[in-house]
């Protein structure tokens, strides 16, 4: 009778996994959160995600990918499961914080290094001016890649120590000589 029992638990558990990745918790809701700038239908349709789709067998990180790569005003996504069939993506949309002088324009970054406007003839008052960085090329929705140089590890590491501290009252800073 022992073999019965287990071959019967071993049987359930077979249908079972395989209703919950076929029939089971598939999404019927998407909710979108952290967005003022965006709208919940791009960021759902930027993930590729429908609903329909299986909570588990979906590729929630890259769906992830797709929106902070897609969406200009993402400076990162989460993907959430709430079963049984709700999916929510939250986003931390991207905040000014930064001018960055290029040439005789100046593009306007996140904290995260997020490019949020190109070609701006004035920098914004309100933000931090920094020079001499050397990029050309700059296209909205790019990232700085803080890691690879110097200067834009240092720039990372400036703006978020002034964002952690809230420190007011500085208008330009320029990285031209590092020693």
């Amino acid at each position: 009778y022992m073999l019965y029992y287990i071959l019967l638990l071993l049987f359930v558990l077979i249908a079972f996994v395989t209703l919950s990745v076929t029939v089971f918790f598939n999404i019927s809701d998407i909710q979108v959160t952290g967005i003022s700038k965006l709208s919940a239908q791009e960021v759902i349709a930027a993930s590729g995600l429908e609903k329909g789709d299986n909570l588990f067998r979906s590729n929630l990180k890259g769906a992830q990918k797709k929106v902070e790569q897609s969406q200009a005003f993402a400076d990162s996504a989460k993907m959430v499961r709430k079963l049984p069939s709700t999916l929510v993506i939250q986003v931390t949309e991207a905040v000014p914080t930064v001018n960055l002088k290029t040439g005789d324009t100046y593009a306007v970054l996140s904290a995260k290094g997020r490019v949020l406007e190109v070609n701006q003839q004035k920098p914004n008052d309100k933000l931090i001016t920094l020079e001499g960085i050397k990029k050309d090329g700059l296209k909205r929705g790019d990232f700085l890649d803080y890691e690879g140089d110097e200067k834009l590890s240092t720039l990372g590491t400036i703006v978020e120590a002034l964002e952690e501290v809230g420190f007011q009252g500085i208008k330009g800073i320029n990285l031209e000589n590092l020693v």
